[in-house]
């Protein structure tokens, strides 16, 4: 539920299968129903919507047929709980004066990602070819909760690579800003990083600011070449 403060949520006919659940919400004037994933050791967020246009094919026959029974949002969606795909194609061009790029859930794990990107060189028809994004195995994710100060486990919250294609390596300038909501609750009592290679060259850390279970960076000045990736990892620290 992004953007509504978690103050003045109520929750109503939640229904629960397993490792599945939906529930109903209203905030002020808004209202709609949520469907959550239990994976990792996480509850994940993975379908915020208005009622009357489905409940996603992420759910199970089992818990279709309960929250049928027990939701009036499902009660009133489409036939078949088809998904809601209203999301805007990204602008994919590289603007030399900077631009904001800005995928799908879909195109980034159901993480929904961000990148204000800075002034830069790129020469005309230079495109980002590849968004991507993953969530971390799970021999990388972070443990839920985090393990006591001082662990030396894995910490990773979050991938994502981007690629160019055109003519030449570009150079962004230092300012570029990525936002990242999370699908499962951000531990706030933690420090969020990035770390990147984007040329060759290794970058960061970048520390986050944390809002709104949304991650805030700041990057200095890196440079793509077309066709190679740029990888980056986002950790959870004491």
């Amino acid at each position: 539920m992004m953007g509504l403060d978690p103050k003045v949520i109520s929750i109503s006919d939640v229904v629960v299968a397993k490792d599945e659940a939906v529930l109903s919400w209203d905030a002020g004037k808004n209202h709609g129903f949520m469907v959550l994933v239990r994976d990792l050791d996480r509850w994940w967020d993975t379908l915020d919507k208005s009622p009357g246009r489905g409940c996603g094919k992420l759910l199970s026959q089992e818990l279709i047929a309960a929250a049928t029974l027990h939701n009036a949002d499902v009660q009133r969606s489409e036939p078949g709980c088809t998904a809601d795909r209203h999301e805007m194609k990204p602008d994919l061009v590289v603007h030399s004066s900077g631009a904001i790029l800005h995928t799908e859930r879909s195109a980034t794990a159901g993480y929904d990602m961000s990148i204000a990107y800075s002034r830069n060189d790129a020469a005309p028809k230079t495109l980002f070819s590849q968004i991507y994004g993953r969530v971390p195995t799970p021999t990388e994710m972070l443990e839920n909760p985090a393990p006591p100060h001082g662990w030396g486990g894995p910490n990773a919250v979050f991938f994502f690579d981007l690629t160019i294609d055109g003519a030449k390596p570009v150079t962004f300038e230092r300012g570029t800003k990525v936002d990242i909501w999370f699908p499962f609750v951000l531990d706030d009592k933690l420090r969020y990083n990035v770390t990147f290679i984007s040329d060759g060259k290794p970058t960061g850390p970048a520390y986050a600011t944390v809002f709104d279970n949304v991650l805030h960076f700041e990057l200095p000045s890196f440079s793509m070449t077309p066709g190679r990736e740029l990888m980056a990892e986002i950790d959870g620290n004491w």
